[in-house]
């Protein structure tokens, strides 16, 4: 296994916002192994004869940091001798337009690319130009993931375009001593039922800023509210037929109502999530709580990891939800798209699964996990042993599904750009900001 420098290129049509380009270093994660499936399926004649021959396939797989995990590449090298695997990381919309930018302009593309969730619309509404996995009788394997992930990753005439790998989930996550400092619970089990609403949330956030020296904000980003309300709603951005809604959806207009109230309350920092300010904060008690979809986990003990013990994670207010998740495809011009089946089953497959968040913290999209010892009885030394899996499957099983947009991440921006700039003081009121983000949401082509 090696790792490349993404190659650059120009934006696509669909994003309107620029991009700052940055390599990731890839991540550690674990190790896993995809439950068999017949040879017929994992190989052709052609990739049997260069298994045989002792020829070593270079496999490219394009992704973002925490897509993957260099355990189980190495892993999976080691029970495939005639693949190496090359990674290209880049950061998260970085690779998504650069992937896009190749596809469309008939460049070389990898053979193996994760798609996160909120894009794929906008590739699946070309599917020719990506191998159909039924050609692998990929369609028989539709009954070992959630049928919502499973969906996402369908294309209009039934193709199968992707296998999902992970789906994100939802929870709290907080400090335990900044919450105990402001004169709230610090333990899950009498935290959880003060925050069964999103009402109960503002109420929650509202005591613990009047307890609190000024100096610790109770939630990191507006993003992270924004993330969370959108992840339990049915209709946001879309109906169920895939009809725009916008000012009309009942989703997006409870999401706002909620997170500029969030705003107007003074709950949450001008942080950007993911920046080296956020990350300095977290480590530092600059805020008190943050969403944490599953991947989220890792997330925070590898920017707090001085802080074990002392964080918590609670159910959202009003039940589950869910952040990310993403497919893995096969572009059409793949120069090997035998060994990127095998690499794709491997990676998506149940014992795959399980590894990758066991060690990485991904959550399987794969039920047949959910009543597995392992994943049940998890607990997370970190949060305080809480039992991480348990809270995950309770998160997932309870999510409806959603219409995505194929401006579905161009639209997430345009939202939490403008709650950015009410809570910067560059809109009079929630209602303007309201009406700019709605100007600039319907501009989008």
């Amino acid at each position: 296994m090696h790792q490349q420098t993404p190659r650059s290129a120009p934006h696509r049509r669909v994003s309107r916002f620029a991009v700052v380009l940055t390599v990731l270093a890839l991540l550690a994660s674990s190790c896993g192994q995809t439950p068999g499936a017949a040879p017929d399926q994992l190989a052709s004649s052609d990739a049997e004869t260069t298994e045989a021959s002792g020829e070593v396939v270079t496999l490219t797989f394009w992704g973002w940091e925490g897509a993957i995990g260099q355990s189980v590449v190495e892993q999976f090298e080691l029970e495939n001798p005639d693949i190496d695997i090359e990674l290209t990381l880049s950061s998260f919309d970085q690779h998504h337009e650069g992937l896009a930018s190749v596809i469309d302009g008939d460049l070389d593309v990898p053979d193996v690319a994760a798609i996160e969730v909120a894009y794929l619309p906008g590739f699946l509404a070309n599917p020719e130009q990506f191998t159909d996995l039924r050609r692998w009788d990929a369609d028989d394997l539709a009954g070992d993931y959630l049928d919502w992930r499973w969906q996402q990753g369908v294309g209009p005439n039934g193709e199968v375009v992707g296998l999902p790998t992970d789906v994100g989930g939802l929870a709290f996550a907080y400090r335990r001593d900044l919450f105990e400092a402001a004169g709230l619970p610090s333990d899950p089990a009498e935290l959880a039922p003060l925050m069964e609403t999103w009402d109960d949330f503002l109420a929650l956030g509202a005591e613990f800023v009047e307890n609190s020296d000024g100096d610790v904000f109770f939630m990191d980003t507006v993003d992270s509210i924004y993330h969370a309300l959108l992840g339990q709603e049915p209709i946001v951005y879309a109906d169920e037929n895939g009809e725009p809604l916008l000012e009309q959806s009942p989703g997006l207009r409870a999401t706002w109502q909620v997170a500029s109230a969030a705003i107007d309350a003074d709950l949450v920092s001008e942080t950007t999530q993911f920046s080296p300010e956020w990350n300095e904060a977290m480590a530092n008690g600059g805020f008190a709580s943050l969403t944490a979809p599953s991947w989220m986990r890792g997330v925070i003990n590898s920017n707090a990891g001085g802080t074990p013990g002392i964080w918590g994670l609670v159910p959202v207010p009003e039940g589950g939800g869910n952040w990310g998740g993403s497919q893995l495809v096969v572009p059409a011009g793949a120069e090997h798209p035998e060994q990127a089946w095998r690499f794709i089953r491997y990676l998506t497959g149940v014992e795959g699964q399980l590894a990758l968040f066991q060690q990485h913290g991904n959550f399987p999209s794969t039920p047949e996990l959910y009543s597995n010892e392992e994943i049940t009885g998890l607990e997370d030394p970190f949060f305080g042993d809480v039992a991480v899996g348990q809270l995950y499957i309770d998160s997932v099983i309870s999510i409806p599904s959603r219409t995505v947009t194929e401006a579905e991440r161009d639209l997430d921006r345009v939202f939490i750009t403008a709650l950015n700039q009410l809570l910067q003081g560059r809109h009079d009121s929630a209602e303007d900001a309201w009406a700019s983000a709605l100007e600039a949401a319907e501009a989008i082509d």
